[in-house]
């Protein structure tokens, strides 16, 4: 997509015909500013200054600024085939996650009663492109990082 705006369709093809299940004329974009519903998915489009992959575009956070400050390590990244996820700062992991950049579940993996979180990931067969992965601790409070895959 343009960074000076264009037009975006999402259309469904029944019996050789597309119908358009929605389109949108976006305007030139800003910067580190994303563009969406708000409210989420019913709203009419406008930019958002805090992006929320994940979460619903109501303009507030309710994400505790603490979780945000944990010492999370993802590496290699970019890679292809392996990643390690690694924390000491959170207690209590109860799952790491990996989702597309459409924001479909790909991959999940629990961890019970963990303390310090050191988890492999093995990678291989997916697809080249963007991914998040999601960890989140028991209070439930998700962390999302990108990931390259190649």
């Amino acid at each position: 997509m343009s960074k000076d705006g264009e037009f975006l369709g999402l259309y469904l093809l029944k019996q050789g015909v597309y119908f358009p299940v929605d389109t949108l004329s976006f305007p030139p974009q800003e910067t580190d500013v994303s563009y969406g519903r708000s409210p989420n998915g019913t709203g009419s489009f406008l930019p958002l200054i805090n992006p929320s992959f994940g979460l619903n575009n109501d303009g507030s956070s309710s994400i505790d600024e603490e979780v945000w400050n944990t010492n999370i390590d993802l590496y290699p990244n970019p890679t292809t085939k392996y990643v390690h996820v690694s924390t000491k700062d959170l207690t209590n992991l109860t799952a790491v996650s990996i989702f597309t950049s459409a924001g479909q579940q790909i991959y999940q993996r629990t961890c019970e009663n963990c303390n310090e979180v050191k988890m492999d990931l093995n990678l291989i067969g997916l697809n080249s492109g963007l991914y998040f992965i999601e960890v989140k601790s028991e209070e439930n409070h998700p962390i999302f990082l990108p990931l390259v895959y190649h």
